[in-house]
């Protein structure tokens, strides 16, 4: 369920732009996070708004969370912020950008000697399915043959069909009850004249909302392969049902429309 949980917080709001969250500090602010030097140990520019933040404060800090892959790596803010909040056991992240930022690898020379796994694996695009296969089977299964994977954070190109290719990959390997966010899904439908051109893709394809409404048909009709729905503006968070899933799976045929057809926008 996405109710929410009960208790304090371990995030805390210096002001709407900055959080500490254990021992890191994140500057949300946009302009800081794209234009900043780089990252240090304890301090990394995150692109997320004040309201993500407390959205998965809110859903995701009352939970065991044991796996999380995160699509998508920048300067590494979004990696500190879920390490620090969840402290999954195992903690995977993938960039197609070649070049590591020497503060992660300080981060995830922290957490293994906390007896945890952080790894960051660069020059692997989310199109990758064979790549990002043998990825999430490797951190992600137990000695039972068992997933672990319990989050999905898709926060790379936020282009449909590459989204798309991912969320085929790696829902089937997200244990019942995991979560599947997809940040910054509704650019295409964006009305900010003045923001800065990185805060939405320049692509003339497909709109990701189309996935989202694939999404949104899958719990309507399959509740066992997507549970619950929600859906933000800035995020979308999928909860998996418990049905097994054949791999490879896809998304756009696995929900009913008899008599329609799907048109894209």
């Amino acid at each position: 369920m996405l109710s929410g949980k009960n208790g304090g917080s371990t995030v805390r709001f210096v002001s709407e732009t900055e959080i500490r969250v254990a021992d890191v500090v994140l500057d949300l602010d946009s302009a800081a996070a794209m234009f900043s030097g780089p990252p240090t140990r304890h301090r990394f520019p995150m692109l997320k708004s004040a309201e993500m933040v407390r959205l998965y404060d809110r859903v995701l800090g009352g939970r065991r969370i044991e796996g999380v892959l995160e699509l998508g790596i920048f300067k590494g803010g979004s990696c500190a912020f879920f390490n620090a909040l969840l402290r999954p056991r195992v903690h995977a992240a993938v960039d197609f950008a070649t070049e590591p930022w020497p503060a992660l690898n300080e981060l995830a020379a922290d957490v293994k000697a906390d007896g945890r796994v952080l790894e960051l694996r660069y020059g692997l695009n989310q199109t990758d399915e064979a790549g990002l296969s043998a990825l999430a089977d490797r951190l992600f299964t137990d000695g039972n043959g068992e997933s672990i994977l319990d989050l999905v954070v898709d926060d790379a190109s936020h282009q449909c069909d590459y989204t798309r290719q991912s969320l085929n990959v790696l829902l089937p390997r997200l244990r019942a009850g995991g979560v599947y966010a997809v940040e910054d899904w509704g650019w295409a439908h964006y009305y900010r004249d003045a923001c800065n051109p990185w805060d939405y893709p320049t692509s003339t394809g497909p709109a990701t909302t189309n996935l989202i409404f694939e999404l949104t048909m899958l719990c309507a009709g399959r509740d066992d392969i997507v549970s619950e729905i929600m859906i933000t503006p800035d995020v979308v968070l999928a909860v998996r049902g418990s049905a097994a899933l054949p791999m490879p799976f896809d998304v756009a045929s696995s929900y009913r429309l008899p008599g329609r057809a799907f048109r894209m926008i």
